[in-house]
């Protein structure tokens, strides 16, 4: 059996079922190694959900660990963010018997063995990212002018070399940065890590966090966040890790999705201990709007989180 793969997230009681399609979908992918899970769990999480999260994942053949977290993990509030979105800063301190981690959101689907990428040589990197290719996130990088100086990666996929972060105190800098960006920041953690960890990143293969702008925004002809086209064009048709990042139009238990995945996501959730009862969001309202082109509603969502981000209320 070849060396195991290991991946942390984090959930609330809220993101379990998401969570629970994350580990349907670790297991399906998976080759001959072991694939063992940390979860970060704060107060969020209740005991009971937490033990079925954990019963699934032994029925799975998935190694599972709980870590629990602070109520105050010494982090501003951001936003409408909760605090468990700085959970992933602590892993170098939580995991010290560990070198390398790949940390993944609860609101990923993973379609193939995750073995080649933690195999991923980094070099004096201290994590391997997947930057954002979207207009609409490009857009919106304004708030902290320094974002622009090089390609912004989202922080959902995270290839981490725990013991390079722990030489660095990528929990000391994140924290200090954090208080002092405060009021500037509009995605928490991800805009932290892009300043504290500027020059220090290996950016991978954009299959490794196919992005939902690989599939909602026009296909560019020319090469964008250091992508080329044809780079763009193999993530979207075979992608080993799908996230559903961004708003409604994206997340597939909502009715307004227009993700190319949901219908996936969708049957993975019946195999688990939470099916899908009700798609969020079924009002007439959002029958009329799910009408409308597929371009013009992402168009519309893209308008309306740039208008909140300038007027300083994160979408």
């Amino acid at each position: 059996m070849s060396q195991a793969v290991t991946v942390a997230c984090v959930c609330d009681s809220a993101y379990a079922p998401h969570a629970a399609v994350l580990l349907q979908t670790l297991a399906a992918s998976r080759g001959e190694e072991r694939v063992e899970v940390h979860l970060l769990a704060g107060e969020g999480l209740d005991e009971a959900t937490a033990a079925r999260l954990a019963a699934y994942a032994a029925e799975l053949g998935l190694g599972w660990q709980r870590h629990q977290l602070p109520a105050d993990i010494g982090f501003p509030q951001v936003g409408r963010y909760a605090q468990a979105v700085w959970s992933r800063l602590y892993l170098p301190q939580l995991l010290p018997q560990l070198d390398r981690i790949l940390y993944l959101d609860v609101d990923i689907l993973v379609l193939q063995s995750l073995a080649p990428l933690l195999a991923t040589d980094l070099g004096t990197a201290w994590m391997g990212v997947v930057a954002h290719t979207g207009a609409g996130v490009a857009a919106q990088l304004g708030h902290l002018p320094e974002l622009a100086q090089q390609p912004y990666f989202n922080s959902g996929v995270l290839l981490m070399d725990l013991r390079r972060l722990r030489e660095v105190d990528l929990l000391g800098r994140a924290r200090a940065c954090a208080q002092a960006q405060a009021a500037h920041l509009v995605w928490p953690d991800q805009d932290v890590l892009n300043l504290v960890c500027a020059g220090q990143v290996r950016y991978l293969h954009p299959r490794w966090n196919a992005l939902a702008d690989l599939w909602l925004e026009p296909p560019p002809r020319q090469p964008v966040a250091g992508y080329t086209p044809e780079q763009l064009d193999s993530a979207r048709a075979s992608p080993a890790v799908v996230h559903f990042d961004g708003s409604v139009d994206v997340k597939p238990w909502h009715y307004r999705s227009l993700h190319p995945y949901r219908g996936l996501y969708r049957r993975a959730r019946e195999l688990t201990p939470w099916p899908l009862q009700r798609l969020e969001g079924a009002s007439l309202k959002n029958a009329v709007l799910r009408r409308l082109p597929r371009h013009w509603q992402y168009q519309l969502v893209r308008w309306k989180k740039t208008l909140r981000s300038l007027i300083g209320s994160p979408a």
